[in-house]
């Protein structure tokens, strides 16, 4: 590829394997998945603010480590990647997204401003690595005054794996985290995957997310995946490498037709393809008539059997395999679905039910000072995204209020989903009664909030 000045800057060009060039190298990355997020372990050695920038750039940020389950998979993950040679091979830091708070009186995490460590000196021999509920996995000599972040480290010694300062100028390797993006449809959340995997690997990723591959029983939930199927393959999010992504539906084992493989309901009912209903010829009104003039309408066959809808490409099902895609090529059957084996690599979409009947708040009321200033909303299981938050009766949304800095809503798949509204800090105008709301349910929950004036400064 040259970049020579012209017309044809940046075409490709022949060249002999002796030519010296620069180049270009393109490396797939490995998504983790652990409790709601992907982990990324990349490799590259670069400061704080480059590793910081490729995260958000990712759709996430540097890695939150709020228990120590957290960092026992990181440990894992990490200690499994560095004995393939795959990260950590010239530098044993990783930067994680803990930060000094911008009053020097402690450690927050720098993407939820929540602070866990509530000193500066450090955390010592016998120092806990629980303080006020929060957990730290500092370095017995850390955090001290060698600058104002955080890395991971594994060198190979007592305190492998703890938590070290560091400068901003620093070069270290570092871990993304990015959310799982969930969309809600129809009392389901559903996971369009950035990854791909054959069809067993596709099957087990979604039951890890606690839910299977995405049911489409009808034209709305078709048209809801063709909808945010497209927005995210535009935004270059998602079917990136091929056009294909796994639904649940399969083959039935008697081998007379198509089932969802999670509830073996059965939606058609032959093997063959759905074909076309008839078809036949016209002219344009034209005269005289020329052959270019001729014009086919086909009559596809039915998306709807027995009741049970369809959206197969007319040329499927066919002998090719016994599993089941949607397919997104351009053109009149785009987003129809496709048979395939079982070892075709393809994205694919999970679906997790919903299983919320209430949410709450965490406080009904809370005095604002510093170290508490968020409110919380939270459901008893998964529920569907909250949309909304109001402040007595105003809707509210990020940074339209000079009361709330960061509004972080996101249904994770741990049992709870939960938003937090950030208050801007030292403001005694957070007063009021904060009031969030659910998609499609008929539920809310509120926290009165006042302000604790002696803390306020």
């Amino acid at each position: 590829m040259g970049s020579n000045l012209g017309y044809y800057s940046w075409s490709w060009r022949s060249v002999s394997a002796s030519t010296v060039a620069h180049y270009i190298c393109q490396i797939t990355a490995i998504l983790e998945y652990y409790k709601g997020s992907y982990f990324i372990f990349v490799a590259q050695v670069v400061n704080h603010a480059d590793a910081k920038s490729t995260c958000v750039e990712l759709g996430g940020h540097l890695a939150i480590i709020p228990d120590a389950e957290t960092q026992t998979f990181i440990q894992t993950k990490g200690d499994a990647y560095k004995s393939e040679g795959k990260w950590m091979i010239t530098n044993n830091n990783a930067w994680i997204d803990a930060v000094k708070t911008s009053d020097g009186t402690g450690w927050e995490w720098s993407t939820t401003h929540d602070k866990f460590y509530f000193k500066t000196t450090q955390r010592g021999k016998s120092g806990p690595f629980m303080v006020n509920g929060k957990y730290n996995n500092w370095h017995i000599y850390n955090p001290n005054h060698k600058g104002d972040h955080a890395v991971t480290s594994s060198y190979p010694d007592a305190n492998v794996w703890r938590w070290r300062t560091a400068y901003a100028s620093s070069k270290a390797q570092y871990i993304c985290q990015v959310k799982v993006k969930l969309e809600y449809h129809n009392g389901n959340l559903f996971h369009f995957s950035p990854q791909t995997a054959n069809h067993a690997g596709a099957k087990l990723a979604c039951v890890e997310l606690g839910g299977h591959l995405a049911i489409i029983p009808d034209a709305e939930t078709q048209a809801f995946i063709q909808t945010k199927g497209a927005a995210y393959k535009k935004a270059a999010k998602w079917m990136i490498t091929n056009n294909h992504a796994y639904i649940d539906a399969v083959k039935t084992s008697d081998g007379t037709g198509w089932e969802w493989s999670t509830t073996h309901d059965k939606f058609y009912f032959k093997t063959t393809q759905r074909g076309y209903g008839e078809k036949y010829f016209y002219f344009k009104p034209q005269l005289p008539i020329p052959k270019a003039n001729t014009s086919t309408i086909l009559i596809t066959g039915p998306h709807i059997i027995n009741g049970k809808y369809n959206n197969w490409h007319i040329y499927r099902p066919n002998y090719i395999g016994n599993y089941a895609v949607i397919g997104s090529e351009l053109g009149h059957f785009s987003w129809s679905w496709q048979s395939v084996s079982a070892s075709t690599v393809a994205y694919y979409i999970c679906q997790i039910a919903v299983k919320s009947t209430k949410l709450f708040a965490s406080k009904s009321t809370l005095n604002v000072k510093y170290g508490e200033d968020f409110v919380l909303c939270s459901s008893n299981t998964n529920l569907g995204p909250l949309v909304s938050w109001r402040i007595n009766l105003q809707d509210v949304s990020t940074n339209t209020s000079e009361r709330v800095y960061q509004i972080i809503t996101q249904p994770t798949l741990d049992g709870i989903s939960t938003s937090r509204l950030y208050l801007t800090r030292g403001l005694h105008q957070n007063s009021g009664v904060y009031t969030c709301n659910a998609t499609s349910l008929d539920q809310s929950a509120a926290t009165t909030v006042t302000s604790m004036f002696n803390y306020l400064y």
